[in-house]
């Protein structure tokens, strides 16, 4: 094992007596945080025990890659104070991922597991809808964000002038 403590790998089957031709599967998913530049190196020796007896030694490099999603939040970078069901979406969708939404100065509306969210702001100035991305291997990045500017709705208008208006007459109001 030289040291490594991270998900093992299996070997399937992992004897083949009795037959002549045998065959193995090898399967290693890595743990999110093995990802590096240089290659892991799985080294094999297979032996045949016959007459005459046979061996292969062999080495299998492995390059493990980061989780990088492409995907990001999108949608209105300006909304009302107050504004309701506000629509966002994730870009570039990558169907065996899963999506994670949260939000700061507002609150989701509906489930958050989804690729679209709707989001309810609140009176604050400015809000941000962060996007959590699972890969189908367990691998979480986030959070990717979208500032948004929150404005405040205009102050309703004091409307002045006569309270009576007859059919087919003008009449000229303030506000």
């Amino acid at each position: 094992t030289n040291g490594y403590t991270g998900t093992r790998a299996t070997l399937t089957p992992p004897t083949a007596a009795g037959v002549k031709t045998a065959s193995i599967t090898f399967c290693w998913t890595p743990d999110c945080n093995l990802a590096r530049s240089q290659p892991y190196a799985v080294y094999f020796n297979v032996e045949d025990n016959g007459c005459p007896g046979k061996f292969l030694n062999d080495v299998l490099n492995i390059y493990v890659t980061p989780f990088n999603p492409t995907e990001r939040p999108t949608g209105p970078t300006s909304a009302c104070q107050n504004a309701k069901n506000v629509v966002y979406n994730v870009t570039n969708i990558v169907k065996s991922n899963k999506y994670k939404w949260r939000v700061k100065g507002g609150t989701i509306v509906g489930d958050s597991t989804f690729s679209t969210v709707s989001v309810n702001w609140g009176n604050n100035a400015t809000g941000t809808i962060m996007l959590y991305i699972t890969s189908k291997y367990g691998c979480e990045k986030g959070p990717f964000n979208l500032d948004v500017n929150l404005n405040p709705s205009p102050k309703k208008p004091v409307i002045t002038g006569a309270d009576t208006v007859c059919l087919n007459s003008f009449r000229d109001f303030d506000a």
